[in-house]
């Protein structure tokens, strides 16, 4: 063979690299349209609220937070009681750092001038940690920038970069055959958003970032939730109290007045927390050290929200209703400059304030609202008042006995009583009042029976008792 005709047949390095760039990019095509399909950010929360502030013409007031600031603060009603253009960029789960960059995002497109972010005791005891879902959801629906970039390096190790710049990688195991065909269309699968969907019908997105929350506690529904445990300051994550560090500074490089704020529970339901003043006071007093307001919604003068039946989906999120109540309280005190810290300065740049408390464990930290506020309440009075027994219900019923529950900071004592389930509904059973949860009962026949349960303060005659019932069949 001579030697031209070798050199023709010789492999090209030039035309190798070409074919081994063409094979990476064909590949990240593919990978890209899969994740498109897998991940449909018209059917997420966090893909909607994203999608919803690129479209903004104008951000003054922007909220950060989790789920129970993306279901409770409705822009809509902050426009029009405040006279701002408001954002809700809270997404599910949202960690302090996931916090700081989408805080870092939005000032990168719009210039707000008022930052609220919802931060409750599980954003202080949750470890910020790297690779989390919550943190690719976000990334999943960022534009690229080189703040999504800094937020790739910042938010996940090298080994997970795939799996957040493709997220069809970690999702391979739920990929179906229609996933693959809509993919082939350019379209996404009508089973995506399976990354942090818009799960059922009780969530409705409504726009600029407010989900509504249509699911309503029923009677003897109340959901049980492991206590947090929140006991002082021992219970902080340091990268978590880091995180927050510099979004007090980021606000204040750039001019940006940030307030901390803690939405309504369901009244009863701060016992859930462990010790809720010690959380209160802790961010109270980290608040003042930084020169920045911190509104206690769980402090709010019960006369100025109503709370009803209906209001709440489980112990911490509000349905629509409260939201829309809540937003405009919220509004009016932000509109009147409650939402200010009182002759604070903003924090030089670059500040950071650490986690611990000043002083001893004798120094006397106010658990209150400053004197004079109409708006706020102690702490301790909000207790008496509301959460003494705040709610009761029936978790068991048999033909012999029931047991029962309660939530509040009282000791409750219980009245149980059955009824025949029909039209005369005549009391077969009448109990005394008691502080076991369990009532036993003579065995009833066959039939259908409604139980009932009171509960009130332990030895309180006059107060009056909150009631619930459930229905029982017995064969």
């Amino acid at each position: 063979m001579a030697a031209s005709d070798k050199r023709r047949i010789r492999p090209s390095w030039a035309g190798l690299l070409a074919k081994i760039v063409c094979g990476a990019v064909a590949a990240g095509l593919i990978l890209s349209a899969l994740s498109y399909a897998a991940v449909d950010s018209r059917n997420s929360i966090t893909g909607n609220t994203m999608r919803d502030l690129y479209d903004q013409k104008r951000v003054d007031l922007v909220f950060l937070g989790s789920s129970t600031v993306y279901e409770s603060c409705v822009p809509d009603v902050f426009d029009a009681e405040a006279g701002v253009e408001s954002f809700n960029a809270a997404t599910p789960a949202q960690t302090l750092r996931e916090s700081y960059h989408q805080l870092k995002e939005v000032r990168r497109l719009y210039r707000p001038t008022r930052v609220l972010l919802g931060l409750g005791p599980q954003h202080l005891m949750d470890s910020v940690e790297r690779d989390s879902l919550s943190a690719s959801y976000l990334f999943d629906n960022m534009r690229w920038s080189p703040a999504k970039l800094e937020f790739l390096a910042d938010a996940f190790n090298p080994d997970y970069y795939a799996s957040a710049l493709f997220p069809v990688v970690r999702l391979r195991e739920e990929l179906t055959a229609d996933d693959v065909k809509a993919a082939a269309r350019g379209r996404a699968s009508e089973s995506a958003g399976r990354a942090n969907p818009l799960e059922g019908e009780h969530l409705r997105y409504v726009g600029k970032g407010y989900v509504a929350n249509m699911q309503v506690i029923e009677d003897g529904t109340l959901p049980e939730a492991p206590p947090l445990g929140f006991s002082g300051p021992e219970s902080a994550d340091a990268d978590a109290l880091a995180y927050l560090s510099k979004i007090v500074s980021f606000c204040a490089e750039n001019d940006m007045e940030l307030t901390l704020f803690h939405t309504p529970f369901l009244p009863g339901a701060t016992e859930w927390i462990g010790d809720y003043a010690a959380y209160h006071d802790f961010i109270a007093d980290y608040a003042e050290r930084a020169g920045i307001a911190f509104m206690d919604f769980n402090y709010l003068n019960p006369a100025i929200i109503t709370y009803e039946d209906g209001m709440f989906s489980d112990l911490e999120h509000a349905t629509e209703d409260f939201a829309r109540r809540f937003s405009e309280v919220f509004a009016g005190l932000v509109a009147d400059g409650e939402a200010t810290a009182p002759g604070a300065s903003s924090v030089a740049s670059g500040a950071a304030v650490s986690g611990e408390p000043p002083g001893g464990a004798d120094d006397d930290v106010s658990t209150g609202p400053r004197e004079g506020d109409e708006f706020f309440t102690e702490y301790d009075t909000y207790r008496e008042l509301y959460d003494a027994v705040a709610s009761t219900w029936v978790t068991e019923a048999t033909e012999s006995g029931a047991r029962v529950a309660s939530i509040g900071t009282a000791t409750p004592e219980y009245r149980v009583s059955v009824l025949n389930d029909d039209e005369d509904m005549e009391t077969v059973y009448a109990g005394d009042w008691q502080t076991d949860d369990v009532a036993a009962f003579p065995p009833l026949e066959s039939g259908d029976y409604v139980v009932t349960v009171e509960a009130r303060p332990l030895g309180d005659e006059d107060a009056a008792p909150k009631g619930n019932w459930t229905e029982l069949h017995v064969d």
